[in-house]
C-alpha cells in the first residue's frame, strides 16, 4: 500500500514538473458566457485539454433552497467547481465557489453565503488561500448581481514551491435566482 501511495505521489510530481508553463483557460475572454441555469436545471460542465496529460473542468450547478425559480420570493444556491486533473483520473485540486442568495420582487435581497475554499488537493498541491472574493454591485437589493472569486494553490517539493495556480470563477444571478452568465479560468 505504501508503494502504491508513493507511486501516485511520484506520478503527480513528475506530471506537475513536466507541465510548468502557466495556462490561461478562460471560457470567455470577451465577457461572461450567456446561460439560463434555473435552479434544478442540469449542470453546466466544460472541460479543457491542457496537454501533457492535464485537463481542467468547470462544473456549475444551481439548486433551489426555498420558493421556486419563477416564484415571487425564494432562495437558491449556486456552486462552481474548478478542478485540475492529471491523466483523467487523479484530481490534483478542486476549488469551490458557493453562493446562496434570497430574492423577492425580482431583485436579490440578501446574500446568505459567498465562500471560496479547497474541496480537495493531493500530490504536492496545497491550498494557500483565496486571492479575492466580491460581488458587484455590493449594495442590495439589486438585479443582476455578479459573484467573483479567485483562489490560490501551490505545488511544492519540500520547502521549494515550483508552481502556483490561481483558479477563478464569476457567475451572474438575476432577481429570480437564475444564473444568466459565467466565466472561469486558471491563471
Amino acid at each position: 500500500m505504501r508503494k502504491l501511495i508513493l507511486f501516485v505521489v511520484l506520478l503527480c510530481a513528475l506530471g506537475s514538473a513536466a507541465f510548468l508553463a502557466e495556462a490561461d483557460t478562460s471560457a470567455a475572454d470577451a465577457g461572461l458566457t450567456p446561460a439560463s441555469l434555473a435552479p434544478g436545471s442540469p449542470d453546466v460542465t466544460q472541460s479543457v485539454d491542457l496537454g501533457s496529460g492535464y485537463t481542467a473542468t468547470y462544473d456549475l450547478s444551481n439548486v433551489q433552497v426555498s420558493g421556486g425559480p419563477y416564484a415571487p420570493t425564494g432562495c437558491s444556491r449556486t456552486t462552481a467547481n474548478v478542478t485540475y486533473v492529471y491523466l483523467g483520473t487523479i484530481t490534483e485540486w478542486t476549488m469551490t465557489h458557493a453562493t446562496t442568495v434570497c430574492y423577492a420582487s425580482y431583485k436579490i435581497q440578501s446574500v446568505k453565503e459567498n465562500v471560496v475554499y479547497s474541496s480537495s488537493s493531493c500530490c504536492g498541491w496545497s491550498w494557500v488561500d483565496m486571492d479575492y472574493r466580491y460581488r458587484d454591485p455590493e449594495v442590495l437589493p439589486a438585479s443582476p448581481v455578479e459573484f467573483h472569486a479567485q483562489g490560490q494553490f501551490q505545488w511544492c517539493a519540500g520547502p521549494i514551491c515550483i508552481r502556483t495556480m490561481h483558479p477563478g470563477s464569476i457567475f451572474r444571478i438575476n432577481g429570480n435566482g437564475i444564473v444568466t452568465g459565467y466565466q472561469w479560468w486558471l491563471g
